[in-house]
Order: structure tokens, then sequence, then C-alpha cells
């Protein structure tokens, strides 16, 4: 890849405009804009905002390079809820340093460059996994911690008639659903299953289908070949077919992906809408398992739990991308169950599932009732309690900055990247805690602050130190660690936001040329 180097200018140019616009808005305690947008000078839209995805949406950017950034806030948006201005803050500094201080001072080339950026990707990807495994052993820890407390509100909340026998087996059931998680579950779902003893019930982490609930599913489940199919998957896939006609967009997204089953290891589709088995032929060589007519909630509770970017419309796209794939170790199961068949993929997300088992439909609800508050109580008693807590802390807009100092620590000393190449990246998310403490007012103390925090990070591996900024009347923000002072991090918002930047500075870097004529 040569580089074109008035086309690094614009783009150049472009990332650090935005900056300039979106820095200071970055942060609990950051500026609002106030925008005019005037129509043809006969009226006017007043825009009064700190938000980025809304910033970025009111202004008039005819920049091609500007309109990329715009739609990654939005991406952002969409698959998160939050990050709108971080994402683009990310991005931008991310190019900038690979521009000018990689390829104008360096002279590396952008192919390079771009190499380096995938694998940058990839280290991320590892510090996030470290700080849930980090996260579980705490979580686990804390309910060992309060096992007394834990078995008291089982025998209080577990009262109905019928489970008042088998307090000891639910008591278990849910202090297992919370403990082997690296946090409260995301989500919860019971599934009620009629025949056998309610001390058959059993309770996991990760996702349970029904396969007679799948069109797909269950005219394949008794082949011979179905069971060595799922030996085989490794990976899943979440899609949302809405469209009722068939077109050669939707046929050629479906064959890419028969063959994308075939090369690789198997893949797994949770799909909202039906399967369309009168237009696609189902090659029976793919190693291709579909669990269609999934709810549209229920779907996307697992897309938050995998942390899966998001889901793909059926139709959007001709083919899949490995990054749109969710990847797992251990093999699926089956199970049969008053012979209705079920597949458990455990461990795979924060998806607590209590299955419920019983002779009758009506003791399976009450005990579906007496369960599910008694998993509400200790829930609540966890969320006021410990870290995790949603009542007793502050998620901060930009966080604590924990999780960008734990990913510059695993950068700045990463083994795959070059010293030189690993310094610029790491200083890329440097960039996004200067952004916080500069948009809050502390512009004099950040190079103090941020060398603070890296020494912190730099002698502790299990850091949790960070920026507190919640004390808006304090002269200096206080550094401290920040679960202690109840500052929670949104793990998921920061993943996304992290991958999105790197795949749009990539996509950035390889634009050859720019059509400024739209």
């Amino acid at each position: 890849m040569s580089s074109n180097l008035p086309c690094a200018e614009i783009i150049l140019e472009a990332c650090k405009k935005l900056s300039h616009i979106l820095g200071s808005s970055f942060g609990p305690l950051a500026f609002h804009k106030l925008i005019i947008n005037y129509h043809h000078h006969v009226f006017s839209d007043v825009i009064y905002s700190n938000d980025g995805a809304t910033i970025m949406d009111s202004l008039p950017i005819v920049n091609p390079i500007g309109r990329i950034l715009c739609d990654l806030s939005k991406s952002q948006e969409e698959q998160a809820g939050d990050g709108t201005t971080g994402v683009v803050l990310l991005c931008c500094e991310l190019v900038r340093n690979c521009l000018e201080e990689l390829h104008l001072k360096q002279l590396i080339p952008l192919d390079v460059i771009c190499s380096n950026l995938s694998t940058l990707k990839n280290v991320c990807k590892e510090t996030f996994l470290t700080i849930m495994q980090r996260d579980r052993v705490m979580m686990q820890q804390f309910v060992t911690n309060n096992c007394e407390i834990i078995n008291f509100i089982c025998k209080n909340s577990l009262q109905s008639k019928e489970l008042r026998f088998h307090i000891e087996h639910f008591k278990s059931i849910l202090t297992e659903g919370f403990s082997n998680g690296n946090s409260i579950p995301k989500h919860t779902k019971f599934h009620i299953i009629e025949g056998g003893q309610l001390n058959d019930s059993f309770g996991f982490n990760g996702i349970f289908m029904n396969i007679s609930q799948s069109s797909f599913s269950k005219r394949y489940a008794y082949s011979s070949s179905y069971l060595d199919k799922l030996s085989k998957c490794r990976s899943i896939l979440l899609l949302k077919r809405q469209n009722l006609e068939m077109n050669q967009k939707e046929k050629l997204f479906w064959r890419s992906l028969f063959e994308l089953g075939t090369s690789s290891s198997g893949i797994i589709i949770l799909m909202e809408g039906a399967f369309p088995f009168h237009d696609i032929f189902y090659s029976s060589d793919s190693n291709v398992l579909i669990f269609d007519k999934l709810s549209s909630k229920h779907l996307q509770n697992i897309s938050h739990s995998l942390n899966l970017p998001s889901i793909i419309p059926v139709g959007s796209t001709t083919t899949v991308e490995n990054e749109d794939l969710y990847i797992f170790e251990s093999s699926p199961n089956f199970s049969i169950f008053q012979n209705e068949i079920f597949i458990t993929i455990p461990n795979v997300c924060d998806f607590f599932n209590i299955i419920i088992r019983g002779p009758s439909n009506t003791i399976n609800e009450e005990s579906k009732r007496s369960i599910k508050d008694a998993f509400y109580v200790i829930k609540g008693f966890i969320n006021e309690n410990n870290f995790f807590s949603a009542s007793n802390t502050s998620e901060l807009c930009g966080g604590g900055c924990h999780i960008e100092m734990s990913i510059w620590r695993d950068v700045s000393n990463s083994s795959v990247l070059s010293k030189g190449i690993s310094t610029i990246f790491a200083d890329s998310f440097l960039s996004i805690v200067r952004f916080l403490l500069h948009s809050s007012g502390f512009k004099h103390d950040s190079e103090m602050i941020i060398l603070r925090l890296a020494s912190e990070y730099s002698k502790n591996p299990n850091s949790f130190f960070g920026i507190d900024l919640t004390n808006q009347d304090s002269q200096t923000p206080i550094i401290s660690n920040i679960i202690e002072a109840h500052i929670i991090e949104n793990l998921r918002v920061k993943k996304i936001m992290i991958e999105l930047a790197i795949e749009t500075a990539i996509n950035l870097l390889r634009i050859k040329s720019i059509d400024f004529t739209n």
C-alpha cells in the first residue's frame, strides 16, 4: 500500500477538527455546545448538548471523512447506547498518531500500520478477558463470604408450599448463578418443562434453547449428522430476518454463510424470524445450525450478554466477517426432557437460565414466582453491598479511566507489537484520559495525574486506580481505587467503543482517494 500524502493530509485534518470540537464535551463535567442550524435564513434549530452523537448529527459536515466519523458515532449509539464521544475521539487519536508519528515521521508503510492495528485489537480483547476473569473471581469471593446471608434470603423467599421441601436444592441453584459470573447476571430467563420432579430443576450460565421451537432445527434434529455438526460448532452469529420477499442480496448472504460454515468450524445461528426454506437450499455439507423464530427481546438480551457488536439484519450485507461471530471453546450439548430436545452452550455469557421441572404446570408456575422473588432479593442484596452495585455507585461518562489505563499498560508491555509502535498506540489511550481531564477543568494538572496513574498501573498489574470526578466542588480530581469509591465502568460499552474505533481507524488509513463531488 503506497503512501497517498494529499489523502492522508485530508484525513488528518478532519480528525484534528473533530477532536477539537468534541474534546471539550467529553466527560461528566464537560462543556455543552450551542449549535444553531439555519434553514434558508428563515428559521433555525437551536441545539444545546454535550452528547457526542447529538453534536455530530447536528453539524453540517460535508467532508467524507467527517461523515464516516459521524457514522461511527451512530454505530456506537446503536450497539452500546453510550460512548458516542469517546469512540470518535479514540479513533481520531489513533489515526492522528498513526499518520503523524508512524507514517510521516518514521516512514512506516500504511499497510504495516494497519496490520499492527489489527494486532492492537487482539491485545485489547485479551485485556478485556483478563478484566472479566478478575471480576469473576471477586464475585465468587463475595458470594462465598456472604453465604450465610444468602442462605437466609433463600429460606425466607422460597416459601411456596411446594418449594419448602426443596429449599436447599434451589438455594444451591441461585448461589451458583451468581458465583459463576463475573458480575450480576445481565439477563435471567426461566424455562418451564412439565414433567419430572422439582428437584430435577437446574440452572446454569449460558444459552439454553428448545430445538422443537425452531422451524429449522426440529426439521434436522433427528438426522444422523446433526449431532456431528453440533460437536463442530465453535461460534455464534445473531441474525434478524424481517424481509418477506427474497432478493439477490439475501441469496448471496446465505450462500456466503453456508460456505463459511463448511470451510471453518461450525456456526450456530440464533435468529429472529423464520428461515426461508422455500427460497434457500440448505447444503448438507455445511456445519451451520439455525435456531429461528426467537423473539426480538430474547435475541437482544443474548446480544448484550455475549457482548456481540450487533445483530445483523439479513439482506443488509452479502458476506459474514469473523468479527461478526462470537467464538466459544467447549462443545454444545444435547439434553432430552419429556421427548423435547434442548441444546445447551454453557458459560459463554452472563445469561443465567433457571430450568424448572415439575409434575404439573400449576406447580411449575407457582414455583417460578417464588424462585424469581428469591433471585431478585439476592440481586438486590448484592447491588447494595458490593462494587457491582447500581444504587451505591456512580457510573461516569468516560468512566474512571480504569479500563483505558489497563489497556495502556498491556499495549505498552505487549510482546507482539514493536516497542516504537506499541508506545504510539498506548499514547492514544492516554489521550482519552487527557480529554477527560481537560474538559473537566484540570488541564494544568493532567500530565501529573497521568504520570501518577501510569506509575500505579506499572507497579501493580491488578490496580483499580482511576479518576474520581464525583465531587464536583473539588479543585482537583481524586485519584483513588475506583471500586472503593463506588465508581463503575461499563465494560460492554468500552469494549464495543475500542473495537469500533480501531476498525474505523484501519478503514480510514486504507482510503486511497476521496471524492468531494457527492
